[in-house]
């Protein structure tokens, strides 16, 4: 077994690399209401701009709450375009 990696060595998040794919539009980011990305991705460029607007028009995070970091992580990369 190797050392653990150092800080500095752990590989970087998909949205904190540089050109990283953006991701497939249809895929289900909440599976609880079956919230494509595509649509918080309209929702967004709509105006939507605070993860509780996005939860008032798709319900995305209201089930289990298990997307809710996902969502914050579409909703940061759409607002910085």
């Amino acid at each position: 077994m190797g050392e653990p990696q150092k800080k500095d060595e752990v590989e970087a998040a998909p949205s904190e690399r540089q050109g990283a794919p953006t991701p497939d539009p249809e895929r289900t980011v909440c599976f609880c209401h079956n919230v494509p990305c595509s649509r918080l991705v309209a929702e967004i460029r709509a105006g939507a701009r605070t993860f509780e607007e996005l939860q008032a028009k798709t319900r995305c995070s209201t089930g289990c709450g298990g997307c809710e970091f996902e969502v914050r992580e579409i909703l940061a990369q759409e607002s910085d375009k």
